[in-house]
């Protein structure tokens, strides 16, 4: 293989108008991908019409390079075609370029392809340069000059291969004839040994070979008037139209073919609607409760992230596939990065709206949703290409395709949380400022206010811009079509009754709630409340009563209404005046608020009386000297439909401690203030409770089961004991006269022991 035309040992000099990225020469880099989907044929005609060839011109290059490159090395054989591609008659080229054309063959084929290069070289009369490394005997062969680059790149040799052998035997480096690859000797000495006493030497030998090359270079004078060996700028012979028709043209084939995603896509979108509708299950046209509310919320939220991050993540994987395709491309010149983006979401963009439409269709079908299918699907479709065109910039902007894929996630996940809607509407009271820039570029919210907007046509940019914050779930319930406002303008949430209401709860009750739950951890245990109602607005609750009953769970089982009646009616055969309004149940270790079955069994008891009232306690938070208690009572629907705000009574008094905000944001129940009667001795005893002595030695301590055996065996075996010594005694009383009656109370020895052991057993009984 020839050098370029050049009088100087070390130095290449070329005309100024050849390069790797002009017309005058062709590179065939070392590693080149491919798009999978495009067949040997439609590649090399491809390449070539991105050089500037018309459509026939490409079919007959692309022909005729692969009749001549065929078999053996297909891959590397296919890259040499493209890089031929755009060679014609008018143009010919002045210089091949080819980095290691021989990896990844083996021997046959690697001297194949150099002798097919050679022979390139040879029909066009141009030189081939290409980088190799040790290659095997017959391929030293066929090169005609090297460039023999050392370690760090420094230049050791340049010029004749036949001259190389003899310069190096002249400096003392001889090789040996027989039996020894010249290739193989040449390597060998300009490589460095990593470790031992040979890495001086072989470092030294190659600076001395290095410099004897510059002592020869110098030697030589530059021929006046050499050409630059400056490289040209990239240049392109397609326009940027004809340039995007054929990026879409690949895009299109590449996308249309890859049948195995494309059907593991539509299983995915499929499913992930079935799997939706499992969870959601289907909403009746007339099913407007809270539940069915805040539950459509939830299923429209959860189908615009899915379809938001599948179309960024599919778009991110499939620009980190093509990136090297593309870079390469684009340093020779062919079209700018702005061109191959319009293509890309022309072609590709398509298929996602697709999928977000199959998605819509199926969600819609399985859960039975009032929103219009049409609308469905062009929301979601709209939010799926504008997503993908977020992967698409992502990718762009991020040289690293291993980095796009990292950024683009957690880029979702701020468009999610600032875009989903809140419940309660508390993080959108004072949102800060880069909260509310976040929110008003995030696809997510548009897309959900897009979807419970009754007619999103009304809304002008200025309501658009007054929405920048998040909305809460009451606003939204007073733009649904027969809830307050109608459908019409939003109403702002007004200012409700204050009913004052409060539950008093004494302090004997409380201690009993507190102990009762207590001795049930880790299960939770339930009773009832006794008292009576005082007026509309005060509930007093004087004593509880324990029921034999405790959950396997997180929730007891609902209370039978006829047991309750029941119990009601023994209450009052026991001289009870109060009446029984409502019950308690403990929480413990995970906070005071109603499970499913907490929600039946209240629903039971306001069945019998509709101002019951539900406890609930947490035993083992409660330890601390702060009583961890809430009350709660049901929220009727039907106030629901006339737009009451969840937690329908405040307290003028103020909750002693805060509801949590699970009572908050339910829906199903409301919170209802707490205040306890108490003297001042209560007082003190209450603020006692998280005192060390309090929980350890009296009242709230818990004995195991064996310890309180053992004091009931012992207190019986007492009892047992005192009552034979009186039998005993009356005994002999009825056996004795009149006189000795008489004798043995005069020294009252057996009274008072009987007077001891019953004191004794009074003491026992009351610890």
């Amino acid at each position: 293989m020839r050098t370029l035309p050049g009088p100087s040992p070390g130095e290449l000099s070329a005309p100024p108008e050849l390069g790797a990225t002009s017309k005058a020469g062709a590179s065939a880099p070392m590693e080149v991908p491919f798009f999978s989907e495009l067949t040997v044929s439609e590649t090399v005609i491809f390449a070539a019409q991105l050089e500037g060839l018309s459509l026939r011109k490409a079919a007959l290059v692309a022909e005729k390079l692969l009749n001549r490159l065929r078999s053996g090395g297909e891959q590397r054989r296919l890259a040499l075609a493209c890089a031929l591609a755009g060679e014609d008659d008018a143009a010919q080229l002045k210089a091949l370029l080819a980095d290691e054309p021989t990896t990844g063959l083996d021997t046959f084929q690697a001297a194949e392809m150099v002798q097919l290069l050679a022979e390139l070289g040879q029909s066009r009369q141009c030189a081939t340069i290409m980088t190799i490394h040790q290659p095997r005997s017959s391929v030293w062969a066929m090169i005609e000059d090297v460039l023999l680059l050392g370690p760090g790149g420094r230049a050791v040799f340049c010029g004749s291969r036949t001259e190389i052998l003899e310069q190096l035997a002249a400096l003392g480096h001889a090789c040996p004839r027989e039996g020894v690859n010249p290739a193989d000797f040449i390597i060998d000495l300009i490589s460095v040994h990593s470790e031992g006493a040979q890495v001086d030497e072989d470092h030294r030998r190659i600076a001395s070979l290095a410099e004897n090359l510059a002592r020869a270079k110098r030697a030589v004078a530059r021929p006046p008037g050499a050409p630059s060996l400056t490289p040209p700028a990239p240049h392109s012979s397609t326009s940027p139209w004809r340039a995007f028709h054929l990026l879409v043209r690949r895009a299109w084939l590449q996308t249309s073919r890859d049948k195995g995603t494309n059907f593991s896509r539509l299983l995915a979108t499929g499913g992930l609607g079935f799997i939706f509708g499992a969870q959601f299950g289907f909403f009746a046209p007339d099913d407007m409760t809270a539940v069915s509310v805040t539950s459509r919320v939830g299923l429209l939220s959860f189908g615009a992230i899915s379809m938001a991050f599948i179309g960024e993540m599919r778009a991110l994987d499939r620009f980190a596939k093509e990136k090297k395709v593309v870079s390469r491309e684009r340093a020779s010149g062919f079209y700018s990065g702005f061109t191959y983006l319009c293509a890309k979401a022309v072609a590709e963009l398509p298929s996602d709206a697709m999928f977000a439409c199959f998605f819509a269709f199926v969600l819609h079908c399985r859960c039975g949703l009032r929103v219009p299918l049409n609308e469905l699907m062009a929301v979601y479709c709209l939010l799926a290409v504008v997503c993908a065109a977020l992967g698409l910039a992502i990718g762009a902007a991020i040289p690293n395709p291993e980095r796009a894929m990292t950024a683009g996630i957690p880029i979702m996940t701020v468009h999610m949380l600032t875009g989903v809607i809140d419940p309660a509407g508390s993080a959108a009271a004072q949102p800060s400022p880069s909260m509310v820039m976040l929110r008003s570029i995030s696809p997510i919210r548009y897309a959900i206010e897009a979807k419970w907007s009754s007619r999103p046509a009304v809304l002008s940019p200025q309501r658009l811009l007054e929405m920048a914050g998040n909305f809460n779930l009451q606003r939204i319930l007073g733009n649904m079509p027969g809830m307050a406002g109608g459908g019409g303008q939003q109403q702002e949430d007004a200012a409700l009754a204050d009913t004052a209401e409060q539950v008093y709860i004494s302090s004997l009750a409380l201690l009993k709630m507190l102990k009762h739950g207590r001795a049930g951890v880790p299960m939770e245990v339930m009773g009832l409340m006794l008292g009576e109602f005082i007026d509309d607005y005060t509930v007093r609750v004087v004593d509880v009563f324990s029921m034999p009953q405790s959950g396997n769970s997180v929730s007891v089982e609902a209370v039978d209404p006829v047991f309750q009646a029941k119990m009601l009616d023994m209450l009052k055969q026991t001289g009870r005046p109060e009446m029984v309004v409502g019950w308690y149940h403990s929480h413990p270790g995970f906070g005071c608020w109603f499970s499913g079955t907490d929600i039946n069994t209240q629903q039971s008891f306001e069945q019998l009386n509709p101002r019951a009232v539900g406890v609930v306690v947490d035993p083992i938070q409660s330890v601390k000297g702060k009583v961890v208690i809430d009350c709660f009572r049901l929220i009727n629907h039907q106030m629901l439909m006339l737009g009451q705000e969840p937690r329908q009574t405040t307290s003028n008094i103020g909750h002693l401690n805060k509801p949590s905000i699970t009572a908050l944001i339910h829906g199903h129940y409301y919170s209802i203030a707490i205040n306890y009667r108490k003297n001042d001795l209560e007082q003190k005893m209450l603020l006692n409770l998280g005192k060390k002595k309090w929980q350890e030695r009296d009242g709230l301590k818990l004995t195991d089961f064996d310890s309180h055996e053992g004091d009931n065996e012992k207190t019986v075996k007492e009892m047992l004991d005192l009552t034979e010594k009186y039998n005993k005694m009356i005994q002999e009383e009825f056996k004795s006269t009149e006189d000795e009656f008489v004798v043995n109370q005069a020294g009252g020895a057996t009274q008072k022991c009987l007077c001891k052991s019953a004191e004794n057993l009074r003491a026992t009984q009351l610890q």
